[in-house]
């Protein structure tokens, strides 16, 4: 998962980054929707799993959240605002969005989050709270970070379980 992807899932171009040095957050819109940071200049951070040029993915009021994160509050740790700052001290930072409705927000964020695990194996860096997964994507995020002869075990174990359960009913 890159910004390439988050960039179709958007539905914009390249030119949709904006340079975080030189933003204003004022300049956001004020509307709900999802946003994301990057490494500017096609710079990626080595992960788990391959190398992803994304740093932080979030959702809510747009302006509100990009302003938190331009000027978070130091005594609050629990703010996700400072972390994004202290990283956009060492590496040149781009941030994205799109506008959307609330529910479609968490659901894009949820789903940026989830193929993100799956291609990375974690959370982006900034990211610091894993958002509700379904069974499957837990599952699926198991199943792929495991070798395929581990894979094929664990699956054929599952399968005998179920008819083990299936024959005891």
């Amino acid at each position: 998962m890159n910004s390439e992807a988050v960039q179709k899932k958007f539905g914009r171009d390249a030119k949709c980054w904006n340079r975080w040095n030189d933003f204003d957050p004022k300049e956001a819109p004020h509307s709900l929707g999802v946003y994301v940071f990057r490494v500017a200049g096609g710079s990626e951070i080595e992960r788990v799993k391959r190398a992803s040029d994304i740093v932080y993915v979030g959702s809510g009021k747009i302006r509100d959240r990009l302003k938190a994160h331009a000027n978070p509050d130091w005594e609050n740790w629990d703010d996700s605002g400072w972390l994004i700052s202290l990283i956009a001290q060492a590496r040149n930072l781009e941030v994205s969005w799109a506008e959307l409705p609330e529910e479609k927000a968490r659901t894009l964020e949820s789903k940026i989050l989830e193929e993100y695990i799956a291609s990375h194996f974690e959370l982006p860096p900034a990211n610091r709270q894993l958002h509700q997964l379904s069974e499957i994507t837990r599952g699926e995020i198991v199943l792929r970070s495991v070798s395929p002869e581990v894979r094929e075990k664990l699956l054929g174990q599952v399968r005998v379980s179920a008819r083990t359960f299936k024959g005891g009913q």
